[in-house]
């Protein structure tokens, strides 16, 4: 994979086989949870059909007109309702004398599924779903992060403020050096197919202090950086397929890399991109502020109108031919959930 500087080498003639366009056409489902006390959702996995997952903090009121404390901080969907839980984390996880009360809420940062008895979410702790029961983790600092990417549960990364990268083998909670104080904003991974070696790449920005911006890879215990100019945009989020073409989402749009350049994406207006994710280079779905959804079908861009055409999405999954975005509406938390025709 070549980032900046090229060979010019020649070869035989091969055959290029392009990827059949994938329809742009999806059917959408919103939920509107919470009663209007700035509430929202941050992050979304789908693990099959009938089980997605999102996290945040949902705020009701019950008959009275009271806020319900603790508020609701997961949201799982079988894809036609919606169902609100609450998890707490103990602080005796980190700090013996706490008490006598040992449960405690935040707002739950990140999730990452596997299966749907294998699920990981940061909420102060680390909470791991293994089966029917929850196991609890302090994590290391691994609790507070914002983004979590895995192969396995034995190779799982948990990502967030001030430049931490905390890799977890299952048993062991390691507290990787990133090089940076920046907060790192996400993280995905793929598996090289030239190297057969598994990629981790990280976006890092502060989208208030003109501080570190690159992209972050780290590859067989070893961290280095991808070439992005240090002026251009923040990088807020990022995805790719396997390692090459590249997506990172910025302060002010989409940028592309297909041909060792970084191109920005004309979508005919501004964007402001919060999450992109694919499940292969013809089919992928960026989303972002003023009720942006937009999806790539090998071919080209286009924007979609979902049934809520101007909410401000944080976060999106994308898994066979189902789409959910999560985010937020005059204090209310949105979980939308569309299907590809």
């Amino acid at each position: 994979m070549l980032w900046k500087g090229t060979t010019t080498v020649k070869s035989n003639p091969v055959q290029v086989q392009t990827l059949t366009p994938t329809s742009h056409s999806f059917t959408w489902q919103s939920f509107v949870l919470g009663g209007g006390d700035d509430s929202g959702l941050r992050d979304v996995t789908i693990i099959d059909d009938s089980n997605i997952y999102a996290v945040g903090e949902v705020s009701v009121r019950d008959s009275t007109g009271a806020v319900q404390n603790p508020p609701y901080n997961v949201v799982s969907s079988d894809g036609r309702t919606s169902k609100p839980l609450t998890i707490l984390y103990n602080c005796r996880l980190f700090w013996p004398d706490c008490g006598p009360n040992t449960q405690f809420y935040t707002e739950a940062t990140a999730l990452f599924a596997f299966t749907a008895s294998d699920v990981w979410i940061c909420a102060g702790s680390v909470h791991h779903l293994k089966g029917a029961g929850w196991e609890e983790f302090a994590g290391n600092g691994a609790g507070s992060a914002t983004k979590i990417w895995g192969s396995s549960q034995s190779d799982m990364y948990f990502v967030g403020y001030n430049g931490t990268i905390v890799h977890s083998d299952g048993n062991t909670w390691q507290r990787l050096q990133s090089g940076t104080a920046t907060p790192i904003n996400d993280v995905w991974g793929v598996t090289n197919p030239a190297s057969g070696k598994e990629e981790v790449y990280c976006a890092v920005s502060d989208i208030f202090q003109f501080k570190d911006r690159k992209i972050l890879k780290l590859v067989d215990g070893k961290i280095d950086s991808i070439a992005w100019d240090a002026q251009r945009d923040v990088v807020l989020n990022l995805w790719t397929h396997q390692g090459f073409p590249f997506y990172v989402g910025g302060g002010s749009g989409l940028y592309e890399n297909k041909t060792n350049t970084w191109q920005k994406v004309d979508f005919g207006t501004n964007v402001y991109p919060s999450s992109v994710r694919g499940t292969s280079l013809n089919n992928i779905i960026v989303v972002g502020s003023f009720g942006l959804v937009a999806h790539y079908n090998g071919v080209d861009w286009k924007i979609l109108t979902t049934d809520v055409p101007d909410a401000a999405y944080s976060a999106v999954a994308v898994k066979g031919n189902m789409a959910a975005a999560v985010g937020s509406k005059n204090g209310r938390a949105i979980l939308t959930i569309g299907r590809q025709q």
